[in-house]
């Protein structure tokens, strides 16, 4: 019987493309999508409009530690939290500049307001939300602050108001620190100095590396099992990965957590990071930020203040380090002692699945050889490819156009894999591809569980779904059963795999962009068995037959 040009591998091919560019829409999804609503938590109270406006004078000028401005904000604060009947204070301390005491004593003022829980004696310790309101001292002249971290401190006097009137067990601290540009002296301050530090249970700090996205919950103290599920049945809209931190620990960056932290507090720290180049410079102002940022930073701040305010705080609550990450609204979370066993269970699956494919003669190992040959190749040449870019395109022009840097970037890492697996694939046929692909995954999982657990879920999931994809496609039967098999088993991978991507070029910035091309090019191969059934005309092939061999030409 002739083939229905529907069925000609040119159109499985153009399927192919698309089943890729759907994935990826989908994965970015779950990360980037924030409610267009006024409120990203319906009848929570939070007033965006509210919030804005105590931004509007906040940012309305540059104010870095000891400028006219910051002392203005820092009154505008206190009168803030004085109108709402908590109890304020303006704690003033002389800090030394570096964190081992020494160097010049530079003065701060942190305002610090408690709102009384409605539990009295029943009540525990304290929440605590912080934030800080000094700009960046350096390029002053120009940073308004808006985002780092003017939406924060807006944000929390906007929940202050809400709590005013539905007041959770225990006490709520507000924690509005001063210096924390300068080496986070406010911070250090308040830990090393001031009483309330002992009455605090947990605490949430709010952050900004830019002037869009969501608030991502980007880091943890240690022992984080019970703070991520508590988090994971609270937080609207959440969105977070284990690997954030292990991404942040190759940032040049502090905050304020790293000193609640170090000192042995229990808490989650969050911030955004879109439009990055914005950060610490003039573009940092009221008219470049995303008011759906300030919301989902205030919503969240909300919802955890009123679930930890009515939890038992008194003793500590750590059960273990979680590995985590958001599919969607839904935080999927488990033990980090599980990831050795599922890291080993997934690669026992891939070596199942290549197993079988050799006894089926769909492969042979020197077809899989010569796939790992293709693909040392692409990684090579696309990682070479990216520094190029990175070397002789204006880095000032690629952070400040991020988003279509990023797509430039993914399209390069594509184009180049689809070229090389075209040209040079065909020697390897599908059944090549797809046991090379779970060949590398299934490593990579064991050693990801051994070396960087946080991650390793990045690893086990092409891993697991691929080896999956295989198996099933030895008794798929028909085009709507293999399209069918490739769907349910690739869009996991993509749901997990994209939003790390993304955030990878963002959290990284363009100047390490070789290094996320080398991501996506991983990416991509943990999807060839998923493509090996699109592409394949018909499943289970043999070696000897036409059908497992790659085809491009016309029907």
């Amino acid at each position: 019987m002739n083939r229905t040009r529907a069925e000609s591998p040119r159109s499985r091919l153009v399927g192919s493309a698309l089943f890729l560019l759907v994935l990826a829409a989908a994965g970015t999804w779950t990360l980037l999508t924030l409610a267009p609503s006024p409120d990203a938590a319906r009848g929570s109270g939070f007033e965006t409009d509210r919030a804005l406006a105590h931004l509007q004078f906040i940012a309305r000028a540059p104010h870095p530690l000891g400028s006219e401005h910051h002392r203005a904000v820092r009154d505008y604060i206190v009168r803030e939290f004085n109108s709402l009947g908590l109890l304020v204070e303006v704690q003033e301390a002389r800090v030394p500049l570096r964190r081992d005491g020494t160097g010049p004593r530079i003065e701060v003022a942190n305002v610090v307001a408690r709102l009384p829980g409605a539990g009295g004696a029943s009540a525990t310790r304290a929440v605590m939300l912080a934030a800080h309101y000094d700009s960046t001292h350096t390029n002053s002249a120009a940073s308004r602050g808006a985002g780092d971290d003017g939406a924060a401190v807006a944000a929390l006097l906007e929940v202050a108001r809400v709590l005013t009137s539905d007041r959770p067990r225990n006490d709520v601290i507000f924690l509005i620190t001063d210096g924390e540009e300068r080496g986070l002296l406010g911070a250090r301050a308040f830990v090393e100095e001031h009483p309330w530090f002992a009455h605090v249970g947990v605490v949430f700090n709010f952050e900004a590396r830019g002037t869009s996205g969501p608030s991502l919950m980007f880091q943890t103290s240690p022992g984080n099992g019970w703070l991520v599920d508590q988090y994971a049945r609270a937080a609207p809209r959440p969105r977070t990965s284990s690997i954030g931190y292990e991404i942040y620990r190759l940032m040049p960056n502090d905050t304020d957590f790293t000193i609640f932290r170090n000192a042995g507090l229990e808490g989650l720290n969050f911030a955004f990071i879109g439009d990055y180049h914005n950060y610490h410079r003039a573009g940092d102002n009221i008219d470049n930020l995303d008011a759906r940022s300030l919301r989902h930073h205030g919503v969240q701040a909300l919802a955890l203040a009123r679930h930890f305010g009515n939890l038992h705080l008194d003793a500590p609550h750590t059960k273990g380090d979680a590995i985590y990450f958001n599919v969607g609204n839904v935080v999927v979370r488990y033990p980090q002692r599980w990831s050795l066993p599922l890291a080993i269970v997934a690669a026992a699956a891939c070596v199942m699945a290549v197993s079988r494919s050799l006894r089926r003669r769909e492969a042979c190992i020197r077809d899989i050889l010569w796939f790992l040959a293709i693909f040392l190749l692409d990684l090579t040449l696309c990682c070479a490819l990216a520094w190029a870019v990175v070397r002789f395109v204006p880095i000032v022009w690629l952070d400040r156009n991020a988003s279509r840097a990023t797509a430039g970037f993914t399209l390069l890492a594509l184009t180049t894999t689809a070229l090389l697996v075209s040209a040079l694939g065909r020697r390897a046929g599908v059944g090549g591809l797809a046991g090379g692909s779970l060949m590398i995954w299934g490593a990579l999982s064991v050693v990801s569980a051994v070396l960087i657990p946080a991650a390793s879920y990045l690893m086990i999931v092409p891993a697991l779904f691929g080896a999956v994809a295989l198996l099933a496609a030895g008794v798929a039967r028909g085009i709507f059963a293999r399209n069918a098999i490739a769907i349910v088993t690739a869009l996991p991978l993509a749901l997990v795999m994209t939003p790390v991507v993304y955030l990878a070029f963002l959290g990284l910035r363009m100047r390490l962009a070789p290094a996320t091309v080398a991501l996506v090019v991983l990416a991509l191969t943990g999807l060839l068995p998923q493509l090996g059934l699109l592409v394949s005309p018909r499943a289970g092939a043999g070696r000897g037959d036409a059908s497992n061999r790659l085809s491009t030409d016309a029907p």
